[in-house]
């Protein structure tokens, strides 16, 4: 696809605001900012400013025409007694944000680096400005009134009713859970704050709905995500992919707690029971940035594989049959799922990893909840045909719902609204 300016109209200038820098293109966070940059640069020059400088790869990418990145908390100059003030300049700003309304869940903001924001932002005088996720919104109530219609946010990873039930059910005391059932009602404000601004993206009819009600549901848009374009041409077989059923793989960033937490309960919970019906059942891992205590996990079990820094998952794909998402909170579609279908193999997820995908258990995947429902399933897959006829029924629906094309013609609409809220 060939991008530039809509015919007849000037060029605009877009910021992408994103907390990771977003090359190289290797997990789905990455994915969906890049996908938006894409197609942004179909109306003029896209800048990028990330939050996180130790995020940055080194890469060669023509997609931006400027890169900056701030680190939204300074480090604390020192005293007169040489010690540094860190811990009261936090106390003060954290309050700060408070008394604006924001949950001290998000990202905290020092205030020089609020003003180079502001400052970046206004002098740059964007036409449009995409902010990834609500955990870093809080600056973008700072700028003037007049850039409010001009910013659309990403809902990606919202924080739901079933992220705070699990964590007010993992709370150590009676404390702990009231802090924790307050803080829930102040991010659901918040976040609905958030739809004042000139659009709300979700990935799911799920979370559009978690978060809207009437009076908003103009402003909101489902942008699904989408499935990685160099795995469309995957080569594998139905055939392949059953005869490789004791074969397990799991692929996803391992420094995200829903990710990490959800592999350590299959591991411990489910593979040993694997093992038992079958002895030369193996589970592969392929996830960056592994926790030493999930390294040591696997290492332990020398039927478990894991690869910290695989440079291309397709060779994976061929090898296994069953793909696993045993994940058990976190927000969003699942873009592994997404690419699983579209490398024909079956898929075993929790509900909550198949959360926002119009998928039907039996139908295009397997769910299961916990080791019975997982072995229960597991057993009923008796043919090469089942197979195949899952997979193929979910590459269909990945195909006709969830694709790079459906991607940019939902974006069409959002930028065309927001271009007309801001003419008026």
């Amino acid at each position: 696809m060939e991008y530039g300016p809509p015919s007849g109209k000037e060029e605009k200038k877009i910021l992408i605001l994103s907390p990771y820098y977003p090359l190289p293109e290797n997990v789905g966070g990455r994915m969906r900012t890049m996908n938006f940059a894409r197609f942004f640069k179909k109306y003029g020059e896209v800048d990028l400013l990330y939050l996180r400088s130790d995020s940055k790869e080194s890469n060669n990418s023509n997609i931006f025409r400027k890169e900056y990145c701030i680190n939204p908390w300074r480090e604390s100059k020192k005293g007169r007694n040489g010690k540094r003030k860190g811990v009261h300049i936090l106390f003060k700003e954290r309050i700060k944000m408070i008394l604006d309304g924001t949950p001290p869940i998000l990202t905290q903001w020092h205030s020089d680096s609020l003003e180079e924001f502001v400052n970046l932002v206004e002098k740059g005088k964007y036409d449009l400005i995409l902010c990834r996720y609500i955990q870093d919104t809080y600056p973008l109530f700072k700028l003037r009134k007049e850039y409010r219609k001009k910013i659309i946010i990403d809902f990606d990873d919202i924080y739901s009713d079933i992220y705070f039930d699990e964590q007010i059910i993992n709370a150590q005391n009676l404390y702990s859970k009231f802090k924790k059932l307050i803080i829930n009602k102040f991010i659901m404000y918040y976040q609905r704050r958030c739809l004042d601004f000139g659009a709300g993206l979700f990935c799911s009819k799920a979370d559009l709905d978690l978060i809207t009600n009437r009076e908003t549901r103009g402003s909101a848009y489902i942008i699904p995500n989408t499935y990685p374009s160099g795995i469309s041409n995957f080569a594998g077989g139905n055939s392949g992919g059953y005869n490789n059923k004791n074969l397990f793989f799991f692929v996803g960033t391992l420094n995200y707690e829903p990710n990490a937490s959800g592999l350590k309960w299959f591991i411990t919970t489910i593979f040993p029971h694997l093992r038992e019906l079958n002895n030369h059942s193996k589970l592969i891992v392929v996830g960056r940035w592994p926790s030493e205590e999930l390294k040591r996990l696997c290492e332990e079990n020398p039927d478990i594989e894991l690869y910290a820094d695989a440079p291309d998952v397709i060779p994976f794909y061929e090898k296994c049959g069953i793909f696993i998402v045993p994940v058990l909170t976190g927000g969003g579609t699942r873009i592994k799922i997404l690419e699983a279908a579209m490398a024909r193999r079956l898929v075993f997820s929790t509900p909550f990893g198949a959360y926002g995908l119009d998928v039907d258990d039996g139908k295009e995947l397997m769910l299961f909840t916990d080791k019975d429902s997982f072995i229960k399933k597991y057993n009923s897959l008796d043919s090469a045909d089942k197979y195949g006829d899952m997979v193929n029924k979910l590459r269909i629906l990945v195909e006709n719902k969830y694709s790079p094309d459906g991607f940019s013609k939902s974006m069409e609409v959002v930028c065309n609204d927001v271009f007309q809220q801001v003419a008026v």
